[in-house]
């Protein structure tokens, strides 16, 4: 079959629907990524294909306005560059592109003002949900919501948020999982980098770190606990440098993310330590670039894609009303693993 493009005017349903030898409806149905799989594929081919030789696109327009949609989710994250957050943002507009949807990419700096700006500012703009990212606490996310009757699902914050639906990662876990690497290579004075507990990330990093070394049967010594923030490459190796100038001596280190890992690489070298023989060092975040590290990091892999992925299923359930009322919140709560290279080894002092 090959499509005549009709004379210069708007093309429609009507005129892919003759083209294609289908009712208007099914075309409708074939070009929605949500409904297209009722119909078998050759239909859906052969739709496609007139379509395109028409050069026909979609109204969304028109179709927010017969259901009363927007088909735009609002995603409001920290940071969208920041290699903590691209691979969340990546994975919800890919998510919610399957589903139909456009993504509004607004970021927040994770400060109260500007995240109450942007979402009230998304909710001023009808979009059909708002996803918000945040590295601090899940009071802190809803102190600062100005979003109306918007639905709402949250990323990173603990999962007790109330009426809205969250998406975790399980950051005790993850530290725990790293902490527990260690303990098994022989390390007794293992070194914490972290953020303040009153982060989320943070408090899940201290907690972990306490009952994790507790369940071993060793103490608890400040001296090896260190604040880093903001958790970057220079923080990092300060924080890492104020371990053994004060005397802590640590055989081993957690770090808060790999930025700050690679910190810590630097500030032993200089320190004339070599990691693994002298002090191993575990990251926390699977960064693309800790492979590349000499040597290659091991690390707490985070499943920063599936959060997206499972965020974009929360809201589009809430926008579409899958969610019968009554029902119980969801509160998704993602599980990390140790990616294990080069960096860690048993201790030689």
């Amino acid at each position: 079959m090959t499509a005549r493009r009709l004379p210069d005017r708007s093309i429609t349903q009507r005129d892919v629907a003759r083209v294609a030898g289908v009712h208007r409806a099914t075309v409708s149905r074939a070009l929605d990524p949500r409904r297209r799989e009722l119909l078998d594929p050759a239909t859906v081919q052969k739709v496609a294909d007139a379509a395109a030789g028409l050069g026909y696109t979609p109204n969304a327009l028109a179709r927010g306005l017969k259901t009363n949609r927007s088909y735009v989710v609002g995603l409001a994250v920290p940071d969208a560059s920041s290699p903590d957050y691209a691979p969340i943002v990546g994975a919800l507009e890919a998510a919610l592109r399957d589903g139909g949807y456009t993504a509004l990419v607004a970021s927040t700096g994770d400060e109260h003002e500007t995240l109450a700006s942007v979402t009230e500012g998304l909710a001023a703009r009808r979009v059909d949900g708002i996803v918000v990212a945040t590295a601090k606490s899940a009071d802190f996310a809803l102190r600062s919501l100005r979003v109306g009757e918007t639905p709402v699902v949250l990323i990173g914050a603990t999962p007790a948020a109330g009426d809205h639906p969250t998406v975790s990662i399980d950051h005790g876990l993850g530290a725990e999982i790293a902490l527990s690497h260690l303990l098994r290579l022989g390390h007794r004075r293992i070194g914490l980098i972290a953020e303040r507990p009153t982060t989320s990330l943070g408090a899940a990093h201290h907690e972990a770190y306490e009952r994790t070394l507790a369940a071993a049967g060793l103490p608890i010594d400040p001296g090896l606990i260190e604040i880093c923030e903001p958790t970057r490459v220079t923080a990092g190796a300060e924080a890492c440098a104020a371990l053994f100038y004060r005397g802590a001596a640590p055989t081993a280190i957690l770090a808060p993310n790999d930025g700050a890992a690679l910190g810590s690489y630097s500030a032993l070298a200089e320190l004339d330590l070599r990691v693994p023989q002298d002090v191993s060092v575990v990251g926390y975040g699977n960064t693309p670039y800790g492979r590349y590290f000499a040597p290659p990091l091991t690390t707490v892999s985070l499943p920063l894609g599936a959060a997206g992925t499972e965020a974009v299923a929360c809201i589009l359930s809430l926008v579409e009303n899958d969610r019968a009322d009554g029902a119980p919140v969801e509160h998704v709560q993602l599980r990390p693993h140790l990616v294990h290279r080069l960096s860690t080894a048993s201790p030689q002092r």
